[in-house]
This record gives C-alpha cells, sequence and structure tokens, in this order.
C-alpha cells in the first residue's frame, strides 16, 4: 500500500478546522441589552459589565433575563454594585468607597 501525502495533508487540514470550530462555543448571535451587555443564554449564564469594580459603572443580566445596574446605597460612601452570583443570577452587594470618595451615580468618585 502506497502512502498518499496528499490525502494526509487534506485530512489533518480538515481535522484542524473541525476542532476550531468544535472548540468556539460565541456564536456572536447575542442580543445587547441596552446596557452593553451581550444576552445570549445559550452561551452566557451571567455577564458584569465592571467585574464587581465600584469605581466603574457597570451592569449585570443573566439568562433568565434579569438586569440591574450599579447605583447608590441608602448611605454617601456605599455603592449597590450588581454582579453576578455564584449560581450565575444577578444580585447586589454593598460596598464601601475609598475613604476620599463618595457614592455618585452608581460609582465611587473623589470628593
Amino acid at each position: 500500500m502506497k502512502f498518499n501525502t496528499n490525502l494526509a495533508i487534506a485530512l489533518v487540514a480538515l481535522a484542524v478546522v473541525g476542532i476550531s470550530f468544535a472548540s468556539s462555543a460565541n456564536t456572536g448571535f447575542g442580543v445587547i441589552n441596552s446596557y452593553g451587555v451581550e444576552i445570549n443564554p445559550a452561551n452566557v449564564a451571567c455577564a458584569d459589565t465592571d467585574g464587581s469594580n465600584a469605581n466603574t459603572l457597570g451592569a449585570c443580566s443573566d439568562s433568565s433575563g434579569k438586569t440591574l445596574t450599579d447605583t447608590c446605597g441608602d448611605y454617601g460612601p456605599y455603592v449597590s454594585e450588581a454582579f453576578c452570583s455564584a449560581s450565575n443570577k444577578c444580585a447586589t452587594k454593598m460596598i464601601l468607597c475609598d475613604s476620599d470618595k463618595l457614592c455618585k451615580n452608581g460609582v465611587c468618585v473623589v470628593v
């Protein structure tokens, strides 16, 4: 039996292409909500635009369609930070701003 180099190269190329398609989880067909967060329930369980950073305004969206935005808490130096919980659902937590900052429009800012 004779070894066919062209056939071997074609099979390797086909395998590489197949693996690259199989490993691509994000199809890019998600929906961008009004906060700029891509919602794609098949691929994304929960997304937080600022990664729980109290110094950046962000929003959280989960696969149930729930969206929360960072806001100021009841007290001046606290941000009510929207984030993805361990169960991939949007939730909020209070974050104390640094001593030289207060919360304004959902962000810790220098006073």
